[in-house]
């Protein structure tokens, strides 16, 4: 931590140090000096994607997921590319239940990252529950053409499959 507040000390005006700290005390589960430091990363950085992509996921930590979609819209405006943020929201939208918005997100997040296993999953989770079973099985199997021993795969595709 001193490394990140030399940091500060030497670019008062970079969001990065201030970024840094609020992540280090967010694992910490120091909410109130990760907030304060957020609000100095936002403060100094309000259209990095960084520092919005990280800010939501605390907010989603914190419960607080209006804000947490919120600046996850705004990390998608500066990089509509950043497969995390899209995945993310993916997920918010899973757990709220709009899978249509869902699947519109991890689509996006695929299409950046075409191979990346967790995105695939995620998106098979939302065309199950949005009663898409095709679309999931061709999924689970893109999924195990690229990893083919992927247990959380194979097990879906056991149970869907006659």
């Amino acid at each position: 931590m001193r490394y990140y507040r030399k940091a500060i000390e030497s670019e008062p005006d970079a969001a990065e140090g201030y970024l840094n700290l609020a992540i280090q005390y967010s694992h910490q589960r120091n909410s109130k000096e990760a907030e304060i430091y957020f609000s100095k990363a936002l403060q100094y950085g309000s259209d990095n994607p960084s520092v919005l992509y990280n800010y939501a996921c605390f907010m989603q930590g914190k419960g607080d997921i209006k804000n947490a979609i919120e600046y996850l819209e705004r990390c998608l405006i500066e990089a509509p590319w950043d497969d995390k943020a899209l995945n993310t929201l993916g997920v918010i939208y899973v757990q709220k239940r709009n899978f249509k918005l869902a699947i519109k997100y991890l689509l996006r997040a695929h299409k950046v990252v075409p191979n990346k296993i967790g995105v695939m999953l995620n998106l098979t989770v939302a065309y199950l529950n949005d009663g898409k079973k095709d679309e999931a099985i061709k999924m689970l199997n893109k999924i195990l053409i690229i990893a083919p021993n992927n247990k959380s795969a194979k097990s879906l595709l056991t149970k869907l499959s006659p």
